[in-house]
């Protein structure tokens, strides 16, 4: 019989995943400050900047699509049992443009080619940082369909 799933984790990975793609992308946007000759000066007030970026980029971008296309792409992969974090990084990554398409939408410009594969890539590392966290050892236990 398989176990019955414990929600602790889940609310865990949907709260801290998006870390690891917000983290990705605002190393992409803070690096030119990185080496400007003022980042030296005043580390501390620079260190906050980032931190400001990532919460930024968390709170627009990674826990809105975590939310509306994470969780339910997470609910077919299980019911599909297809658990592995290739095809949690693979669904990720395809999550990972829709905030993109939607900010080239929003701001009503094209998209450049890098900022999709900045999005690709955050999904991505989002998608197996939510598998990471949610527990792989949990995944291959666990079911949400145990009739069938």
């Amino acid at each position: 019989m398989a176990r019955p799933i414990n929600p602790g984790r889940l609310i865990l990975a949907t709260i801290f995943a998006p870390l690891a793609g917000a983290l990705f992308l605002t190393l992409f946007i803070a690096l030119p400050s990185v080496f400007d000759d003022g980042f030296l000066e005043a580390p501390f007030e620079n260190t906050l900047f980032i931190g400001q970026i990532v919460v930024i980029v968390m709170l627009f971008f990674g826990w809105p699509t975590i939310l509306a296309i994470g969780l339910p792409l997470h609910a077919v992969l299980c019911h599909k049992n297809m658990r592995h974090w290739a095809s949690y990084a693979a669904v990720g990554a395809v999550a990972g443009l829709v905030p993109v398409l939607g900010f080239g939408l929003f701001a009503g410009e094209h998209i450049p080619l890098a900022l999709l594969g900045l999005g690709l890539v955050a999904g991505a590392l989002t998608a197996v940082a939510f598998h990471l966290i949610r527990g792989p050892h949990l995944a291959l236990t666990e079911t949400t369909n145990p009739t069938t």
